[in-house]
């Protein structure tokens, strides 16, 4: 049995809105349904409508608008273990990078480097030792002034290695 264009570009907008944990803004599934299919627009144009919301709100059997604009797929229970497992899924958090150096360039033909420090873990026994054993505050950056004339005698000790 063949599926009719309509049915099987539900199919289509079904899987991507299974597949999206938080739901899918109209756009998104725009770009989403265009990525899928080789960069072809969803040909809501077809089936005699003028705009991709009219369309989309005409789907009623396979998806639903929440009040805050996002569209969300209507699951039966061919599809609902898989829904069930993408939200399950964990979302990514963003690393921060903990090591970040900056160079500087003043005007005195200097480079200065700032490192930014690492901060380091401390157990509770280490924390909570006597005031005599900690450490003086040390700053958060640490200052390098780099000169010309160094710049050039590791310049000149590099070229002397070669």
């Amino acid at each position: 049995m063949t599926l009719s264009l309509l049915d099987e570009i539900k199919i289509e907008i079904r899987s991507l809105l299974i597949s999206s944990k938080d739901g899918l803004t109209e756009d998104e599934l725009c770009h989403d349904y265009s990525l899928f299919n080789s960069q072809r627009l969803l040909p809501y144009e077809i089936f005699g409508y003028s705009t991709i919301t009219n369309f989309l709100n005409s789907l009623t059997d396979i998806l639903y608008r929440s009040s805050d604009g996002y569209i969300y797929p209507i699951v039966d229970h061919t599809t609902e273990h898989i829904f069930k497992f993408v939200q399950q899924q964990r979302t990514k958090k963003k690393k921060i990078n903990t090591k970040q150096t900056s160079f500087i360039y003043n005007q005195q033909e200097n480079f200065s480097i700032y490192r930014h420090k690492q901060k380091r873990t401390v157990s509770f026994e280490q924390k909570h030792r006597t005031i005599d054993a900690i450490k003086p505050f040390s700053p958060k950056f640490e200052r390098v002034n780099v000169t010309n004339e160094l710049l050039q005698c590791l310049l000149m000790h590099f070229r002397q290695q070669q």
